[in-house]
C-alpha cells in the first residue's frame, strides 16, 4: 500500500496544476481591456486626449498639430517632479512660440494643484487628469515622465525620471527644436 502513495500524490499535484493553469488561461483575457490602445512608442502617433487646465480651459492634443509638444506627467507629492518644474518653466518661457509645454497632473484636486502652480509661478498649461485616465492611456507608471512629441503628433523621445538640462535639450532636439 505504501508504494502507491507517491504516484497518487504526484498525480494529484499534476491535476491541481492543470486546473490552475486552465483557470489562469481563461481568466486573463476577460481582465484585459482589448479596446485600450497600445502604449505610446517612439516613431508612432500618440493617442489624442482632451483635459481641462487649472483655469478651466479645455485643451486637446489634436489641436496642437503643427507645434512640437513636451508633455510632463507629474504629481505634487513627487519630489523629482517638483525639482524639475523650474527647468521646464524656464524653457517654456525661453522657447515660447517654438514648442508648447504641458504638465499633466495625475488625479489630484484643483485645490491641491493650483497653490502649487502659483507657488512655482508656472507659466505653461497645467492640466488636471481626474481619475488618472490619461495617465492610464499613456501607461504612465512612475513620475516624472516626459514625452517629446513632434509637430505631426509623433512621439520622438521619452524620459522617465527627473530631467536635467542636457536631457531636456536632447528631447527638444528630437522634436527639431534647437534651444
Amino acid at each position: 500500500m505504501q508504494r502507491y502513495k507517491g504516484p497518487l500524490f504526484l498525480l494529484g499535484g499534476l491535476a491541481a496544476g492543470i486546473l490552475l493553469g486552465l483557470a489562469v488561461l481563461f481568466a486573463v483575457p476577460s481582465r484585459l481591456d482589448m479596446s485600450r490602445p497600445a502604449p505610446p512608442a517612439t516613431g508612432k502617433s500618440v493617442p489624442d486626449f482632451t483635459l481641462q487646465d487649472v483655469d478651466g480651459k479645455s485643451r486637446s492634443l489634436k489641436s496642437m498639430r503643427g507645434t512640437p509638444l513636451v508633455i510632463n506627467f507629474w504629481a505634487t507629492w513627487c519630489a523629482p517632479c517638483r525639482q524639475e518644474m523650474p527647468l521646464l518653466n524656464d524653457y517654456a518661457k525661453k522657447l515660447t512660440g517654438r514648442v508648447e509645454f504641458w504638465a499633466v497632473n495625475n488625479d489630484e484636486a484643483s485645490s491641491v494643484v493650483q497653490p502649487f502652480v502659483a507657488s512655482m509661478s508656472i507659466s505653461f498649461p497645467v492640466l488636471l487628469d481626474p481619475g488618472g485616465k490619461i495617465n492610464g492611456l499613456y501607461y504612465v507608471q512612475s513620475y516624472p515622465n516626459t514625452l517629446f512629441i513632434d509637430s505631426n503628433g509623433i512621439l520622438r523621445a521619452q524620459h522617465i525620471g527627473q530631467l536635467n538640462e542636457a536631457l531636456l535639450i536632447r528631447g527638444l532636439e528630437a522634436v527639431e527644436v534647437k534651444p
